[in-house]
């Protein structure tokens, strides 16, 4: 059976549980109520929870040049660390110049992580990752 087939049988078969439109809005449902990922972990002795980025801001992120990468992981911890549980920012954007000075001990390289798994985006020394992550789009 041809992948055309399958899907004319599968649009068919809905078509007598309410028809195609009823389908699609269960998908497009299904797709935008999904939940972004949330990582709770300990920063500088600090709970923290690390929300995953939007589409949005992944798209600028790909736009990004390569100096503009270190601000770009600026922007990251003040727009997606959280008070855990809540939609509060613990930063804001007046707190780049000091997480700036912030030494990058195990716990920075830690936050780095999660925001490198949580984006599929590499910062640092994964520029070879970074590269193929944008040319992959």
């Amino acid at each position: 059976m041809s992948d055309k087939s399958k899907t004319d049988t599968a649009i068919e078969v809905d078509k007598t549980n309410g028809g195609v439109d009823t389908l699609r809005d269960k998908l497009r449902d299904q797709i935008f109520s999904g939940v972004a990922e949330k990582i709770r972990m300990s920063f500088k002795g600090a709970d923290i929870e690390v929300h995953q980025p939007t589409l949005g801001q992944i798209l600028e992120a790909q736009a990004a040049g390569p100096q503009e990468r270190g601000e770009l992981v600026i922007q990251l911890i003040i727009n997606q660390v959280f008070i855990p549980n809540t939609s509060i920012k613990v930063f804001e954007e007046s707190d780049a110049p000091t997480l700036r000075e912030l030494g990058f001990d195990k716990d920075m390289v830690e936050l780095n992580r999660v925001l490198t798994k949580m984006t599929t985006l590499a910062f640092g020394d994964e520029e070879k990752n970074l590269s193929e992550t944008l040319s992959s789009t």
